[in-house]
């Protein structure tokens, strides 16, 4: 197999994934990477046939389809459950903090004496 397919596909599939960029026609894309015009509408009908771009029938402009863009959504779900299992670990350390943060200023701030309890759960002070 050769790797210039493979190599004209990422590129292509990279002009899509610049900030900005939903949609481009054949022209676009073929001025864009000096490449004929013939060959970048090959190469978006064949991306079209197999589900990795869509075409706008009105238009003809493309914007990359479900195949692709799927994938990219199932990362980004797992990164978030993931993010937000991590968020609620240092939220939980946070309050353990918070609760050292009140013994500081309450003993050292304020002058005070700490909280301590004997095991008869009388005032050890």
């Amino acid at each position: 197999m050769s790797k210039q397919p493979i190599d004209r596909l990422t590129i292509l599939f990279g002009f899509f994934c610049r900030p900005g960029v939903t949609s481009a026609g054949v022209s676009e894309i073929a001025k864009h990477f000096a490449i004929d015009k013939g060959k970048v509408s090959r190469m978006l009908n064949s991306c079209f046939d197999e589900g990795y771009l869509e075409k706008d029938p009105s238009t003809g402009r493309y914007e990359l389809g479900a195949k692709v863009a799927l994938p990219g959504l199932i990362f980004l779900t797992a990164r978030a459950k993931s993010a937000n299992r991590e968020g609620r670990k240092l939220l939980n350390v946070g309050r353990g903090l918070g609760a050292w943060a009140d013994l500081f200023k309450d003993v050292i701030v304020k002058g005070g004496k700490p909280e301590t309890t004997g095991t008869d759960g009388e005032d050890a002070a």
